[in-house]
């Protein structure tokens, strides 16, 4: 009996197994040439330019890059699972392909993050990525050009050509994700804001939620991101389970001595229950506003030599408190929102983000009005 049994958890085990290895991309087709290698997930997506590094018996891979005239590094790929990182290792040490395609297509645009550059023109909209199955994540670009909006996916130049080193092969395919991504676009540039003059308490609404499961974090549940008043969007908020009751912690900042500054402070605890029904409902508040009135509650000058100068907060609505700061380089100052750099280097991945564009000019104006007057005065500004 107890034989039987231990033949039959082992072959649940292995259907357990068959099913997680059954779930991964597929890689379809690979070439290896030298150090470079290119492969294809799925049938659709190809990914060229892979720096193949051999020591040995082993193999390691490093997807492409782009490298700033200034010479940054930012990822254009990154692997979300290990395993598909394990089984493209695997079919560029074979030569072969590895495993079968997914049943179905499965991607989200992860990110959209608006490109708004001062004082001058650029066909560069925004910079975005795709995550596909939730095990590779890929960069984009939306442009625009005389016909609107398009996506454009990494490439590199070779011979004064450009070649794209990350590719969406089927042409039905490539249509249904771009659609989404500028989808995303459009939505992000529609945001507008009432402003109400005076720094008055007014309604703080979840105008839009996402939220993404997580497993394997502990008491963190899912992480999850809301649009306030069709104004203000919060990112990465993780949503954790704590003696049966749901709480949420905001965005920090961790210095490099690892101390922790809150981003994000809630003051009003109704609108904190507003806030956690809404992201486990997964669905916007019942009445909406887009009505927003908002003070600078801080204005901190740092005196020591730097392009950090003042550390800032807004509040809106006299409900929630958002940190932020003026910086300063050669081109002039400017409001630095909450933001943190990713792992493995790239462009820094915004906490929080003021997606009303007439209330950021409203806000950063009279932040950077006060920072050029400097009378070293202490005031609350209000509007």
């Amino acid at each position: 009996m107890k034989k039987f049994l231990n033949f039959l958890m082992a072959g649940f085990l292995a259907v357990l197994l068959n099913a997680k290895v059954f779930a991964l991309m597929g890689v379809t087709d690979v070439k290896v040439s030298g150090r470079n290698a290119t492969v294809v997930l799925d049938g659709y997506l190809k990914i060229s330019k892979i720096k193949v590094l051999k020591r040995g018996s082993r193999i390691k891979i490093k997807l492409p890059v782009y490298v700033s005239r200034s010479g940054r590094v930012y990822p254009q790929a990154k692997f979300l699972n290990s395993a598909l990182e394990d089984r493209v290792i695997q079919a560029i040490k074979t030569g072969k392909p590895v495993g079968s395609p997914s049943k179905r297509l499965s991607f989200k645009v992860t990110k959209m993050s608006l490109y708004e550059p001062k004082g001058k023109r650029s066909s560069l909209k925004a910079f975005s990525a795709v995550a596909f199955n939730n095990e590779i994540e890929v960069e984009c670009k939306v442009m625009k050009g005389r016909k609107g909006p398009w996506v454009s996916w990494p490439s590199e130049k070779i011979e004064g050509k450009w070649v794209k080193v990350v590719n969406i092969i089927k042409p039905e395919i490539k249509k249904r994700i771009e659609k989404s991504v500028l989808t995303k676009f459009r939505k992000e540039t529609s945001f507008k804001a009432e402003i109400i003059p005076g720094g008055k308490t007014l309604p703080l609404t979840v105008t839009d939620v996402e939220v993404t499961p997580v497993s394997g974090a502990g008491t963190t549940k899912a992480i999850a991101s809301v649009v306030l008043n069709n104004a203000i969007k919060i990112n990465e908020i993780k949503v954790k389970k704590i003696g049966g009751r749901t709480r949420l912690e905001y965005p920090v900042y961790v210095s490099r001595t690892n101390r922790v500054y809150p981003q994000v402070k809630i003051l009003d605890p109704a609108f904190e229950k507003e806030l956690i029904s809404a992201i486990v409902k997964k669905e916007p508040s019942v009445r909406t506003s887009s009505k927003i009135s908002y003070r600078i509650s801080k204005y901190s000058p740092y005196t020591r030599p730097s392009t950090l100068k003042v550390f800032c907060s807004v509040i809106f609505n006299n409900k929630i408190e958002i940190e932020c700061k003026i910086m300063e380089k050669n081109r002039g100052p400017w409001v630095s929102w909450p933001a943190r750099p990713p792992e493995g280097g790239g462009r820094w991945i915004p906490q929080v983000e003021i997606k009303a564009k007439n209330l950021k000019e409203v806000i950063e104006k009279a932040l950077l009005e006060r920072y050029r007057e400097e009378s070293g005065e202490e005031y609350s500004d209000e509007y």
